[in-house]
Formats: C-alpha cells, structure tokens, sequence
C-alpha cells in the first residue's frame, strides 16, 4: 500500500553534479519465508545516494527488463532501525531501544547491523497472475538527491534471482529469548500494500522517537515491524490449577503509553505459569482498534474526510493468537477454547471492545476502568481525549466509516457492519443495545468513582444500565477509587478469582459453553450507579469447570443452567440463555421455563416465555438460592425422532409441556398434513397448523392408534405424552409427507376457553 513518498529535501542533501548517477548497491541478498520474502543489502554509505528503489520482475532484472520490472518500494537509509520499538524514558529524558535496537529476520538470529538496509515483501496472488506461488527476481538501485537513479549497473551485487515463493500467512520472527527461555520476544512484518504504516513511524506524534526530524532518512522512514512478548507455560509448575497437556491463553493489552511501554525483566505473574502470555504493544496508542488506512500521518495528524478507519491493532493482536496457535512447536500445545484477555484503562477500553466483537475468540475478560463511550470522553471535566483520539479516528463530526479484517475469518461476522461511524462504533454505552442480539465475551468490569482520566461521570455511571439491559453474562463493580487498576476484581460467577488469585475459573473456562445473561438482580447496586456497589456479584452457576451441579444442558429443544448465590442470601435475576452451542430459539414459539431446586428436585415456579424483538428468551425474576436452582427451558413440544419410514413404521413421542400453571386442565393434540402456515387463530391463540382432512380426523377421533393419548390431562407439572404411531408397509406414494402436531389447552374445568397453544413439531414420512 505504501511506497515511500518523497519527502526528502534536496537542499539538505551534499550538492552532487546533475547527471551523475550515484554508486551501485551492494551486497544484495534474499530469502523467502511463510510468505513473505526479505531482502538485506549493504546500505550506501556515500553522499551522492539519497534512497533505494527496489523492484520485482519474474525473469533477470538487467539495465533493459527493469523498464518492465514491477517497482515495489524506495527505501531511506537506516530501514532496518526498528523505530516503534524506542520508548521514552521520562526520568532521563531519553528514548532507548525496548527490547531491540534493530529488526531481527530469521530466528534466533542477531540484529541487523547499522548500515545494513532492509525490505520485507509480503507476496500475494496478484503477483503471479492469480496463482499462488512461482519465481521472482528482485534488483535495488540507488537514487540521488535529485532524483538520479542508477539503472545500469545492475549485477550479482544488486539483483537476486530467481527465489521460489509461495503465497501464505506470514508467521512472526522469533527475535529474542529472555529470563531462561520463559520470555519469547517475536517481530511481525506487516503487508506494507495492505497496512498503513505510517502511524507508527516517526512523525510528529511520537516525536519522530528522538531522532533528528529535518533528516530526509527520518522524514521518509517506515516501521512495519511490531514487536510483542510471549511468556511461555513452565511444564510442571507449581501452581494451582495445573492443566498440564493444552495451555491456555492470557492476552494482557496495556494501558497509554505505548511508545513508553517498557521492557519485561522479570515475569509480571509467575504463579500464572501454566498458560501462555501474550502481551502486545500498542507504539501509536491507538486504543487497540485501529485508524485512517490512507492517510500518511508522516505528513500531518489531521485525517482527511475521505478516509476509513481500519481495525489494524485488532487484527494485530488477533493474528498474534493466530500465529502462535501456528507455532510448530508451541502450536500443538495451545487450547484455543481457553483464550481470555483483560487489561486496565486503554488496555481496558480495548478488552471491552474485543469482548463485544469477538466471542468466536475468547472464553472471558475482564476490563478495569474501560473507556465506554469515546465520544463523550472529557465531557464531564476530566482529561479530554478528543484530540488524541482524532489523530487515529478523524473528527468525531466526520464518523469516518469503519472497516475489518482478521485473521481466521474471525471479523467475518462483522462485515455487516462494515461503514460504521468508528465514534458510533466505539460508542459501547450505545453498541451494547444496538447489538443487543450479539453475543459477547462473558466480562467483568470496574470504574472508580473519582476517576478523573476516564471519567466517571461519562465512562464509568452511564455504562452499567445498557449493560444490565443488555442481558449479557457480566458483572461490576463501582470502587471509591482513582483510575487505578483493580487486579480483575470482578468476574461473572465462575470466573472468579481464586484465593490464590489465579483468574478466569483457574484458567480452565471454555469458550464454548452456554452461559446465563444476567439482568435486574435483586442484590445489585441501584442503576444508574449512586456510589460503591456490584452488580450480579452475588450469583453463580454450574459450569463444565465448576461443576457442583454437573455442566449445562445445551441440545436443540432443552438449556437447562443451574445457579445458586454466595453471599446466603436468596435473590432473584432475569436469565437470558447466551452463547447457546446447540438450543435453538425461534419466533413466536412459546417456551416453558421451569425453577426445580436443587436440592429436591421440587418445581418451584414456572412460566411461559417468547422470543423478544432480539430473538432472545428471558426468564424473568428467576429466584435463587444458596442451595442452588435450576433454570429449566424448552418449547411447549417436542419430540425424539423427526422421521418416520414407511416401510418398517415406527413411533414419535411427543413431549408436552404447559407450565404448573396449567396443571389438571385438559390437552388436545391436533395435526395437520398441510403445514403451519397460516396459523389458525382460536380464542386469540395462534396455533400453527393449517385445517385440512387431517386436521378435522384428529379434532374428532382423539386417543385413536395413529396419535395415541391426544387427548387428556396434565400432569401435577402441567406436562404430558403423546405417541404417533406409523404401522409398517404402508405406500410408498406418502415418501415426503411430512405431518405436524400441536396442542391446545382447555380451562376445564373451568370456563372452557382455550388458555394455551404449543408449537408444531413435524414428523417426515420416508421410504
């Protein structure tokens, strides 16, 4: 995507005569790796060259086919200092390198020396015609400070050829190892046609890290490069909640200050020593989403209107578990059902939007102190982020539209949304309704209620009533305190911290299993927010890894969760069934939900539910205790089979189920061989079978051997069965007939009105 742009000033340069063409390059050399090749060349040292132009061509590169060759790059000298790897270090008001000077391009191997140049292509099918691999021949020339470039001398010093490469995902460098092993620094190399490097190399917003800014080298230098650190799993560690075999995965994102973001020393958790850690680094502070894609922020910090903002940071830190679920030797050992990311104040904002967009990715997070809402960030007296945030995301009345990308297809499912305002999407307080029917990262969240940095008055106050309605699986927890980083505090259930203070359900929760959304716990602090207080603190349930009353049930006609409190005290919450793997919800279907204590069995209470304009079931008011209850949840129908054959004939049980409510009253099941649609309304109830001859046998012969107790009374839990029963050896000619069946109830005794309708369930008939 970008080409070095010509910003240098001929003025600054050594006066050269006009038509003399500067020395050649030497020392030109090459390989190629998962996709992306690199090239390393011996950098001029005379005065005459300015830059370098490299070219690509798929024969010899000679003083005549470089007139066709394909010119991919001009690079300045110093191209292989790893500039966003400088941090400021206040006390001596100096930048130093992090953890390196210069790029590292093969594992393990030594830095590149200080006047050794450097290019890293990243290949694609364009550049073989649409294949996906074959040869290519590269050649660099130098060019002087008037534009004079030296095309003929072009020999074994300055072209390379022919290279095999091959297009695939590029994996980083392993560039340093530290503390013994445990510390794994890598570099990734980014598409430059693809990546808009210019944010993180010198400019005025990182106060070009030290260097000297009228420097042409400086004005046009490009950092592509990323480095990030990986603390690796100890085998047999001491520590609770061992899980040897498969590691998890702790993704830490860091607060503002990236390019003040220091180096590791010492390991930061070491009782955390059997997942690994990956910790990124954000140099441009850009919130860990993103910004412009065109904009040349080496030029100026003003992003035109024109522009669109593009999740690069995310899908930075999102190829980072990508690629290390790719390693050939850590790869095997990674369990990608057991990713969390947490993180305190940027680090925060950017864990809360990750957990919201990404729940194909991690298991849980937690966010102390996130940015909720970035357009009224400073709005209510503290530290105001408008023009910092501006440089990444453009003014907020121009909404620049968003767009996504990620490794895996993991933002495929955000594509739709592609062309969002980036300030409306970065409007968390607004998203968490807007994209109420989303499902997202089971989170715990903090704020404080004198912090002044990410205000409470418009980050943390306004934030916790969207996230109640949103019938999420989360908690909170409003601190007196100042923005100060709370230790993941506060975690849904059994997310919880142990008393060891291993996080995430000792490392051991799992991506895919059915969670409770949570909202309007009688235990909860007021909303909005009046002072200290939790929400849904006092709440827990049976998990896969917790598992005091066996894992959930999640099968396409029943989610069955079961929860109890920890504080001793009885409570009631709404729970909304989320991140179901297998329980399927559908319009207009009415659902029975069921409260059986745990303790015996007994039903408590029961209701009936439909999907809301979200598509989600609520079961409202659902009580709890600290024996524990379980949240029961199915349609009014169901059956064990779908099919039928003709030929050997068997029988569908049908399941009926109405609520305690409708306990003793009478049931009849009808069918129907014509569908469900239109629904024949009685009584202002919607039964989804169509009258037809069918329809009018079951009315008028119930309890017949096809559709055996049809009609009836319900049980003491206003539930029963029913049996369609198919002899064998009947046509083949009904092969595809498919028949369905519904109930009603009748108010008898009573007044005889019709009090409930099921849903259909059909049975196919087959050869």
């Amino acid at each position: 995507m970008y080409l070095t742009t010509g910003l240098w000033i001929a003025s600054a340069l050594a006066p050269i005569s006009l038509g003399a063409e500067p020395p050649a390059v030497t020392g030109l050399s090459a390989f190629h790796s998962s996709g992306q090749t690199f090239l390393t060349w011996q950098e001029p040292v005379d005065e005459e060259t300015a830059f370098c132009r490299i070219y690509r061509h798929d024969g010899p590169i000679d003083a005549v086919s470089i007139d066709s060759a394909q010119l991919i790059a001009e690079v300045w000298p110093g191209s292989s200092t790893f500039y966003a790897e400088r941090y400021f270090k206040p006390v001596e008001m100096t930048w130093q390198p992090r953890f390196l000077d210069r790029y590292v391009v093969t594992d393990g191997g030594p830095e590149l020396g200080a006047d050794t140049g450097l290019y890293v292509f990243t290949v694609a099918a364009e550049d073989f015609g649409g294949m996906e691999g074959g040869s290519a021949y590269y050649a660099i020339t130098a060019v002087d400070g008037f534009g004079v470039e030296n095309r003929t001398a072009l020999d074994g010093g300055n072209s390379i050829g022919p290279l095999v490469e091959a297009v695939d995902e590029p994996l980083p460098v392993l560039s340093k190892v530290l503390l013994d092993g445990r510390l794994e620094i890598y570099t990734q190399f980014m598409d430059l046609r693809r990546f808009n490097a210019t944010l993180a190399s010198p400019n005025s917003y990182n106060d070009w890290y030290g260097f000297d800014d009228s420097e042409p080298n400086i004005q046009n230098a490009l950092n592509y490069g990323f480095a990030y650190a990986v603390f690796v799993p100890q085998e047999n560690c001491a520590t609770e909640g061992e899980i040897s075999g498969a590691h998890g995965v702790v993704i830490n994102l860091h607060p503002f200050g990236g390019e003040r973001f220091r180096p590791y020393t010492f390991d930061p958790a070491a009782s955390w020593c059997n997942v690994y850690r990956i910790h990124p680094i954000d140099p441009p502070n850009t919130w860990w989403f993103g910004f412009a894609r065109d904009h040349d922020y080496r030029t100026g910090l003003v992003v035109p209107p024109t522009d669109t903002i593009e999740n690069f940071t995310e899908a930075r830190v999102l190829r980072m578990l990508h690629d290390l679920k790719r390693h050939p030797q850590h790869g095997p050992k990674v369990d990608m059902e057991r990713v969390y990311l947490w993180g305190h104040s940027m680090g925060a904002s950017g864990t809360l939007a990750m957990s919201l967009r990404y729940p194909n990715v991690f298991s849980a997070a937690h966010a102390s102190q996130p940015m909720t809402n970035y357009l009224t960030a400073g709005d209510g007296g503290g530290d105001n982020w408008e023009p910092d945030l501006s440089v990444k995301y453009g003014a907020k009345l121009l909404d620049l539209p968003v767009a996504f990308s990620a490794p895996a297809g993991w933002a495929d499912h955000l594509l739709p949304f592609e062309g969002t305002g980036v300030w409306t999407w970065q409007n968390h307080q607004f998203q968490l309704g807007e994209r109420r029917d989303a499902e997202a990262v089971p989170i715990g969240i903090d704020h404080g209620l004198q912090d002044t940095i990410l205000e409470w008055s418009t980050q943390g106050e306004p934030a916790y009533g969207p996230f109640n309605s949103a019938a999420r699986c989360w908690s909170g927890t409003v601190l007196n305190a100042m923005h100060i980083p709370s230790g993941i505090l506060s975690m849904p259930g059994p997310y919880q911290k142990s008393i060891f203070q291993v996080p995430f359900g000792l490392f051991s929760s799992v991506r895919s299993e059915t969670v409770p959304g949570l909202s309007n716990a009688a235990s909860n602090a007021p909303l909005p927010p009046v002072g200290v207080g939790t929400y849904n603190d006092a709440l827990t349930w049976s998990a896969s890894w917790s598992a005091w009353d066996g894992a959930p049930t999640d099968t396409p006609t029943e989610w069955r969760l079961s929860l109890r409190t920890e504080d001793n005290l009885p409570d009631t919450v709404d729970v909304t069934p989320r991140r179901l793997q297998q329980f399927e919800v559908h319009a207009d279907v009415p659902y029975v939900w069921q409260n059986q204590s745990v303790l015996d069995d007994t039903i408590v209470d029961s209701g009936v539910v439909f999907a809301d304009a979200d598509n989600l079931l609520t079961l409202p008011a659902f009580e709890v205790t600290p024996d524990g209850n379980r949240a029961i949840l199915r349609p009014a129908l169901t059956a064990d089979v779908d099919s039928i054959s003709l030929t050997t004939g068997g029988t569908q049980v049908m399941s009926l189920l109405a609520g305690e409510d409708f306990a003793g009253k009478l049931y009849l099941v009808l069918g129907s061989a014509s569908g469900t649609g239109p629904a024949l309304v009685l009584d202002g109830l919607s039964l989804p079978l169509v009258v037809d001859g069918y329809f009018l046998y079951t009315l008028n012969s119930p309890n017949d051997a096809v559709l055996g107790s049809s009609l009836g009374v319900l049980g003491p839990n206003g539930d029963a069965t029913t049996t369609f029963q198919l002899p064998p050896g009947l046509s083949p000619g009904l092969s595809g007939l498919q028949l369905n069946h519904a109930f009603l109830v009748v108010d008898i005794p009573g007044d005889q009105s019709l009090t409930f309708a099921s849903n259909a369930v059909g049975v196919l008939l087959t050869d």
